[in-house]
């Protein structure tokens, strides 16, 4: 009888004691002197086996946490008089939320003749996704050059991250006692429906 066990998808965690994975078989042929193009053979398996179980962990992390985030409040004006909410509403409110998780995120950010932010969303178990957002430097408004290239900055952080993580910010109003601390310039924090 084989030592084989079939385990079901999903249930990475209901590991049967019996259950072969790629490591075990790498293991036992280790030790049954398996040749070195053997044992690359399960190195490889075994590789794809974790990133394979990292992408699941990291999908239902971010499903998770995406049903747990509320609507953020469009907390500052613009220029041009339009309410957008700054990046430390969006962050105040994903933070928290992303990490009981397991997952963060960073930027890496390049300079050509457009602005480029990357959003880098990765999980504790090794899996991340990326996206993109280019454009030119902000030169609206009495802007000078680094100006405009900050504001491209901080519009690309908040836009990317938004687009991966949180639900579309809303110009919410409610009393102030339910925004963060009573302070009137926090997020609103309300349930999702």
């Amino acid at each position: 009888m084989s030592n084989v066990a079939i385990m079901e998808p999903g249930e990475p965690e209901r590991r049967n004691n019996n259950a072969l994975t790629p490591l075990a078989m790498l293991n036992r042929a280790m030790e049954t002197g398996a040749s070195m193009e053997v044992l690359e053979k399960f190195m490889s398996l075994h590789e794809r086996w974790e990133a394979g179980n990292a992408r699941k962990a990291f999908d239902t992390a971010i499903s998770e946490a995406k049903a747990e985030i509320p609507p953020i409040v469009k907390n500052a004006k613009g220029h041009n008089d339009k309410r957008y909410a700054n990046f430390a509403a969006i962050a105040g409110v994903v933070d928290p939320i992303l990490s009981k998780h397991g997952l963060s995120y960073r930027f890496r950010t390049a300079q050509t003749d457009k602005i480029s932010v990357t959003c880098i969303l990765s999980h504790r178990d090794g899996h991340s996704e990326e996206s993109s957002l280019s454009g030119p430097a902000d030169t609206s408004g009495s802007k000078n050059a680094i100006q405009a290239i900050g504001s491209t900055n901080a519009t690309w952080r908040r836009a990317v991250i938004e687009a991966m993580a949180a639900k579309p910010a809303k110009v919410l109003t409610c009393p102030t006692e339910t925004m963060i601390g009573g302070n009137t310039s926090a997020p609103i924090v309300k349930p999702a429906k």
